[in-house]
Parts: C-alpha cells; structure tokens; sequence
C-alpha cells in the first residue's frame, strides 16, 4: 500500500547504525570499526575529504556558507590546506557535501527540496522511475560529482513532478 515505507526504513536502518557506530565505537564488534564507524580511513579516505570539505566549508564565512562558494572551493582551499601531498582533493566525494561547499545552505535546500518533491510525487505515479530517482539519491552519498548523470537524475525529476503518468498508456492525466 505505501511502497516507499521500505526503501524509506531501510535507510533510516542504515543511517541509524552508522550514528550509533560513530557514537558508540566501542560496543561495534573490532572487525566492523573499520565499516561503520566514520573516521579519517573511512571508505578509500573518503572520511577525510568529508572532514576537510566541512573545515573549508566553515572557513568561508556566513555569507558564503549561505550562498556558496562557487566552484572550484575545495581545490582552492586545499592548495593551502593540503589533504594529500601527492593530488589536490577538488571533490568532496559526497554530492550533497559538494552542493554546500559550492551552492551554500540554501542551495543544497533548495536541491534537496526538488529530490525530495519528485520523490514524494513519483511514489505512486511512477514507482520505477522513483525508485531510479532514489537509487541516484543514495549513490549521490558516496560519489564523485558526474556531470554525465546529473541531467538524467534532473530529467526524471522532471517527469516525476510533470502533470503525466510517465507509465500509463497514452500518459493519460493524473
């Protein structure tokens, strides 16, 4: 009846395990640690391209906290900030971390209130669509930002908050 009830649980399942991990570190069995508890080495580095995103982020100052940094951010700070001193770290490796450096506050609000309207509009009209849309969302977590997919994902955004059934015969009216 509620289709997005176990994608949505599943989700909160894994965020949940992930804080409790991070929290309480030491009730995670030592094998897991490495898996669930975030830290610097967490996930090929990625740990610590988060951390130093968030570090260049609260160093830009209200304003562009607010409304960006504009592209380009994270090489900047990183040139005098080094991460790694064999590459220049330009990506923070997690979209919606890259959206607030680069877009600020109000514009990873205002992409995650359009993720979340097709999602929540695409739910019954369109549950494959949706599902591709949310597969997109979760990957965004983990990933570099691809210039090739991000108008596909903005593309089905756009068909899930259309007046059409993407998937009804001759996309009669909904």
């Amino acid at each position: 009846r509620r289709p997005w009830l176990v994608p949505l649980a599943v989700l909160a399942l894994g965020v949940g395990t992930l804080l409790f991990a991070s929290l309480c570190p030491r009730r995670i069995p030592p094998e897991l640690r490495d898996y669930l508890v975030l830290s610097p080495s967490w996930g090929s580095d990625r740990g610590a391209i988060w951390l130093h995103t968030l570090d260049c982020f609260r160093s830009g100052g209200a304003l562009r906290q607010l409304f960006g940094s504009g592209s380009g951010a994270l090489a900047r700070y990183d040139l005098t900030h080094r991460l790694f001193a064999d590459s220049v770290v330009d990506s923070a490796h997690n979209e919606y971390l890259h959206y607030l450096l680069t877009s600020g506050v109000l514009g990873l609000a205002a992409y995650l209130t359009a993720l979340c309207s097709g999602l929540r509009r695409g739910v019954r009209r369109a549950p494959a669509l949706t599902a591709a849309v949310f597969g997109c969302a979760l990957q965004a977590a983990v990933n570099i930002a691809q210039c090739a997919t991000t108008p596909l994902l903005l593309m089905l955004l756009a068909v899930l908050c259309g007046g059409n059934d993407p998937c009804a015969e001759g996309g009669k009216q909904i």
